[in-house]
């Protein structure tokens, strides 16, 4: 059976049969072996030679679902406050650093909010644990700011306009709010989402100190460069609804096809300069 902060199954939206199992609750020891992974795995990423790792803990993955009352209704040391509720991310942190060392980066991606009603985080919620990162020992250098969850529909997809630049970049006015919250902010705020474009990136770079760029990239992996040069780089256009999604997801739309377009070349690049099977 899948694990999780508590018991509760997760439900989507709207989206056909409740398929997925029940969990099981992690046991306190369980949780704490987490941390300890995370660390063994930063350590291993500062050996390979990386730059940095980032704690995805957004979207509805294990460490967003210890974060939110929602999914979190544990009764032991990680569980009830929200200072209970964020001590696994802020252990995972603490053993990240120290497998890292002082000199890496280490990044955590946060939900600005889940959108999934009173019971998930929220902006004010958010800022209080991006308050606890920049105070931690751990020295947290870089926030990003997303949002959604697999329950309420809005990690994976979204309406083409929840990320036209008519429309804003989607994070940047939560970045602009966060910092008003927080006016002594040390960390780096990151957003993401609608980034497809230089002005986009310079429209996210008002509210943030860095703009993600992953589907720009996906498209033309020299976007970021060619937009600090004022060069012209491949534009995502906006998506096209593919009709089965459309009906299942209830005209939701799809950012899948860049990826599945780069995907698809990629491999036919590896094939035709791969070494025959004799010559491996």
């Amino acid at each position: 059976r899948p694990r999780a902060p508590s018991a509760g199954r997760l439900r989507l939206g709207g989206v056909g049969p409740q398929v997925h199992r029940a969990p099981s609750p992690l046991a306190t020891a369980d949780v704490e072996e987490i941390a300890d992974a995370f660390g063994a795995a930063a350590k291993r990423a500062a050996a390979w030679g990386f730059d940095g790792v980032q704690i995805h803990a957004a979207h509805g993955y294990l460490l967003s679902q210890f974060l939110s009352p929602d999914g979190n209704t544990r009764e032991d040391a990680y569980g009830g406050s929200p200072a209970n509720r964020r001590r696994l991310l802020l252990a995972c942190c603490a053993r990240c650093r120290e497998g890292l060392g002082p000199d890496r980066v280490l990044a955590v991606k946060l939900n600005v909010s889940d959108f999934s009603g009173p019971d998930g985080v929220d902006e004010a919620a958010c800022a209080e644990i991006v308050e606890a990162l920049d105070a931690d020992a751990s020295r947290v250098d870089l926030v990003e700011l997303s949002g959604g969850t697999y329950a309420s529909g809005m990690a994976c997809l979204g309406d083409a306009a929840d990320f036209r630049l008519a429309s804003r970049v989607r994070f940047a006015p939560h970045a602009r709010r966060l910092r008003a919250r927080l006016p002594g902010l040390k960390l780096a705020l990151m957003v993401t989402g609608g980034v497809d474009s230089r002005d986009a990136a310079v429209e996210a770079l008002a509210d943030a100190d860095v703009a993600g760029v992953a589907r720009a990239a996906c498209v033309d992996p020299t976007a970021a460069a060619k937009w600090l040069l004022s060069e012209p780089a491949v534009s995502l256009k906006p998506p096209r609804p593919l009709p089965w999604l459309a009906t299942i997801f209830g005209g939701r739309r799809s950012y899948s096809r860049p990826s599945v377009r780069l995907g698809r070349r990629v491999l036919q690049e590896h094939d035709a300069s791969s070494p025959t099977p004799q010559n491996v």
